[in-house]
């Protein structure tokens, strides 16, 4: 388990919501102006600000670059599986082990890695919670 800082938790819910307007039919107006902005943003449009530039550099920040280009392409985006392992590999990872490096450098000799994982938290929580005078 690791600590998500709020500006990771709001990177990834922008991506998250731009996975879902990717996916969404063509026939809701939300997708038709998104659509729209992205494409006028890519025109360089000097109008436009907001949510496509953002995402614009979130997907460079976590370099998810070949998904944007792959959708403009071929109108296809990863499912939403596919995009959630995506985020994992491309946002979460990173910053965990970040972290880890930077508890390593204070305690070199503590060994972190069966204590701290990124999908799931290690039995020794649990123990923790279950017997606390342990």
């Amino acid at each position: 388990m690791f600590i998500v800082t709020i500006s990771m938790f709001i990177d990834r819910k922008k991506l998250v919501l731009f996975g879902q307007l990717c996916r969404l039919p063509n026939q809701y107006l939300a997708k038709q102006v998104f659509i729209n902005r992205l494409v006028r943003y890519l025109n360089n449009d000097k109008q436009t600000k907001g949510f496509v530039p953002e995402i614009y550099r979130l997907l460079h920040k976590y370099q998810l670059q070949s998904c944007l280009d792959g959708y403009l392409e071929s109108g296809l985006f990863p499912s939403k599986k596919a995009w959630e392992q995506m985020l994992q590999r491309s946002v979460s990872a990173p910053e965990h082990h970040r972290q880890l490096e930077s508890i390593r450098d204070v305690c070199p000799t503590l060994n972190l890695d069966d204590v701290l994982h990124v999908d799931k938290p290690s039995s020794l929580w649990q123990i923790s919670r279950i017997s606390p005078k342990l």
